[in-house]
């Protein structure tokens, strides 16, 4: 069986993370990936919506206590997941009330103790919430898209980095677009915290990739919305069927830059943002529309890997395929390499 040492120390099956996808909170693709053996991954970046006032949902903090609880309660008994939570500079009271939540949840309910087992920091500077993480017996997982950032990130003391290329759908680095296969080569020489990889990844290949490029796992975002238990709308997992990997584009969001599909929404911001214009509004309402389900006139988050997906199966049979793939290439490596003489 395919093991590395994320597996070992998350509990998990399967080197495999689902991507956070904000503003969707994900607790049925959560739910499911976890009961395949991968690490679910909860999403609070829509409760931070309903806090700036863009959905009229309940508080924020009561959100993240409710699907904390139900993920508790429909996983498996030996499955474990994740809560994302981003740092951003303007959002920390925010993001240290996720984490005030999150270990009340610990605290009281041992369901959740025994399987929520690390938070994923994200745009911003895991050193604000780090100590609380692992004082609550968590990992702290950190995302990073140059050398640098995994840099600084080890030296706040996470305990895996990702390292996620520009390829990647959602929040990327604009003014630093590095690719994955460039970046997690150079985290991976540069830190000696692990390292997981994440932009481009949707099979087996991929996987045995990040292997061999020294990574201890994968994390896929763009590849698990196309599942069946993805809680996103079926225009959008369409959508990203039909795309190739040239229809994604990079604009300004207004909780950073980010990759998404081309659309009336995007095609439309990024002519605003070669104008010079003030794009914070109408990002905005491209998030609301998302919401609310208007998709061409809302923001659909989207890697190139966009291009290598080509159905929509369950999350079961994907890690499952993925790992089978992933497995059948390193045999045939080994069968390859041991025909070398040296």
């Amino acid at each position: 069986m395919l093991k590395t040492e994320l597996c070992d120390s998350l509990g998990i099956k399967y080197p495999v993370i689902q991507g956070a996808m904000g503003p969707y909170t994900t607790v049925k693709l959560a739910t499911a990936v976890s009961n395949a053996g991968g690490l679910g991954t909860l999403t609070t970046a829509g409760f931070t919506f309903q806090k700036v006032g863009l959905s009229k949902e309940i508080d924020h903090k009561e959100g993240l206590r409710r699907i904390i609880r139900e993920i508790t309660s429909s996983t498996s008994s030996d499955a474990v997941f994740a809560v994302n939570i981003p740092t951003l500079k303007h959002a920390i009271p925010i993001a240290e009330d996720y984490l005030g939540v999150v270990i009340e949840e610990l605290e009281s309910n041992s369901g959740t103790r025994k399987k929520l087992k690390a938070i994923v920091t994200s745009a911003g500077d895991p050193a604000i919430l780090i100590k609380s993480i692992q004082d609550a017996g968590l990992k702290c997982i950190h995302i990073v898209p140059t050398i640098q950032h995994a840099k600084t990130a080890e030296k706040a003391g996470v305990d895996f980095i990702i390292a996620s290329g520009t390829e990647g759908g959602g929040v990327v680095s604009y003014n630093y677009p590095i690719t994955t296969l460039v970046l997690l080569r150079g985290v991976v020489k540069t830190v000696k915290t692990p390292v997981i990889a994440a932009g481009g990844f949707c099979d087996g290949a991929g996987l045995v990739a990040a292997l061999a490029l020294g990574a201890v796992g994968i994390q896929m975002g763009t590849r698990f919305i196309a599942t069946e238990e993805c809680d996103i709308h079926q225009d959008y997992k369409d959508s990203i069927l039909r795309a190739s990997e040239r229809d994604t584009l990079i604009t300004i969001m207004p909780y950073g830059p980010c990759r998404q599909l081309k659309s009336e929404f995007s095609l439309t911001l990024q002519e605003m943002m070669n104008r010079g214009e003030d794009t914070f509004n109408y990002a905005w309402e491209g998030v609301k529309n998302t919401i609310e389900g208007n998709l061409e006139k809302g923001f659909m988050a989207a890697g190139q890997v966009t291009g290598l997906i080509d159905d929509i199966v369950s999350v079961k049979e994907l890690i499952g395929r993925i790992i089978r793939e992933a497995e059948e290439i390193i045999g045939k490596l080994n069968s390859k390499i041991g025909g070398i003489t040296r």
